[in-house]
């Protein structure tokens, strides 16, 4: 299933904004739908109504959080400030979703983040050496890919390892097949009974079919 994100940033410079698509451009190359205003927003058309449909459309938002993004946001002013409105509507309705991610892009050596958006872990695109690693991660984060590099989870080396008897039990079943072939429905017995006391319901059913099989012969 295709992936779509809504980007929210500020149109701080015609730089910045030639950022942001070439950001944009890796992400539909790396199979995710992206809605930019650059590319979806008509002439005419509402800005409140485009902004509020893309955000809730989304599967994500990503915020380009620059120092001017993160003022806009917290005076309510502009675009932006009308995209913070909406994105703080739909946090107090759910306070855990990560549907929004914050990618911050600055100069200053403390990250400015809109008030809203403080608590949340982000993205460090501020250097541009790092674009690579930090577009990598974005990309696994909207894929939903788990991170390779974690262990599997070992087991307990101070609890003594669970027998399988289920299995167990399909061995004997096994077992007491091979022992009515050869004609030993005495052994077979035996082991069927054992299966009828500890067994499941699907096993115990299977005993008593070869029970009633041993006892016909």
């Amino acid at each position: 299933m295709t992936k779509t994100v809504f980007i929210s940033y500020s149109h701080d410079s015609e730089e910045h904004k030639k950022w942001v698509r070439q950001l944009a451009t890796s992400l539909v190359r790396n199979g995710i739908q992206v809605i930019l205003d650059h590319w979806d927003l008509r002439a005419g058309e509402e800005i409140p109504r485009f902004v509020e449909e893309s955000i809730l459309e989304s599967d994500r938002v990503l915020l380009i959080c620059t120092e001017q993004y993160a003022r806009k946001a917290n005076q309510r002013s502009g675009g932006v400030g009308l995209e913070a409105l909406v994105i703080n509507s739909s946090l107090m309705r759910d306070l855990g979703s990560t549907k929004f991610l914050v990618l911050v892009r600055q100069n200053s050596e403390t990250v400015e983040l809109p008030e809203l958006l403080k608590s949340r872990l982000y993205l460090d695109f501020s250097k541009p050496e790092n674009f690579d690693a930090e577009i990598e991660r974005l990309i696994k984060e909207i894929h939903d890919v788990v991170h390779l590099d974690k262990p599997e989870l070992g087991p307990n080396p101070f609890e003594l390892p669970s027998w399988n008897f289920e299995e167990e039990n399909n061995t004997k079943l096994d077992l007491a097949r091979a022992y009515m072939e050869m004609g030993d429905t005495e052994g077979a017995s035996d082991i069927l009974a054992e299966i009828m006391n500890d067994g499941s319901l699907i096993q115990q059913k299977e005993a008593r079919h070869l029970l009633a099989k041993i006892k016909v012969k």
